[in-house]
């Protein structure tokens, strides 16, 4: 697919001619893409096909050796969330917003209990198991003001109920044009609607 050199005005995230050797895949076969408002990608492929190393890429964390990515301002969420573990849920979340800009008065309350975390929000993120440090991360991802959002396996960890709130909360993020990249080797695919797909174990 050929892209323009620069991010078109409808596109959210392009990327073009993306080759690195940490994507063995992409070695014979350099990925270009682009995605615009409402879309979603789902990125699959077994452990080792360099989900991870693609995500952060698309985040620009990473550098890939060859190709380029432009995105407008974005919230990623990875393996290592950003989160300190010493800190309280609410200190975590309150450091996020001014981050975004936002008074601390904001209130994330709310977000918390819908995925029944409130009893937690004075306990240190440590103390939490990881499917629920796993939660607060993404919450605060819900609390940003960015509509395209990375998120690197988000369903890891969670059971199943914490996972079909994600997969809705998801969904309505896309209904409302926002834009989503995720990762998964679990079967959550096609959950989206207006989801493309890309299966980095069979890129040729």
């Amino acid at each position: 697919m050929d892209l323009p050199k620069h991010l078109p005005e409808s596109a959210v995230l392009s990327f073009m001619n993306l080759c690195d050797v940490r994507m063995a895949s992409t070695l014979s076969s350099p990925l270009s893409g682009q995605l615009v408002k409402g879309q979603s990608l789902v990125v699959t492929g077994p452990n080792g096909s360099g989900k991870t190393t693609f995500l952060s890429m698309l985040a620009m964390l990473n550098k890939p050796q060859e190709g380029h990515v432009e995105a407008q301002p974005l919230f990623y969420c990875g393996h290592q969330t950003g989160l300190k573990s010493s800190w309280t849920v609410k200190q975590n979340l309150a450091f996020r917003l001014r981050v975004y800009g936002y008074s601390v008065a904001t209130s994330f309350e709310e977000s918390l209990t819908r995925f029944k975390l409130e009893k937690y929000v004075n306990t240190p993120l440590g103390h939490l198991s990881r499917g629920q440090q796993q939660q607060v991360a993404l919450i605060s991802g819900l609390l940003s003001p960015y509509d395209l959002w990375i998120l690197d396996e988000p369903f890891a960890h969670l059971d199943q109920q914490a996972q079909t709130m994600w997969q809705l909360l998801m969904d309505s993020h896309c209904q409302q044009g926002g834009t989503l990249v995720y990762s998964t080797h679990t079967g959550h695919k096609g959950f989206l609607q207006n989801s493309l797909s890309l299966d980095l174990s069979s890129v040729t």
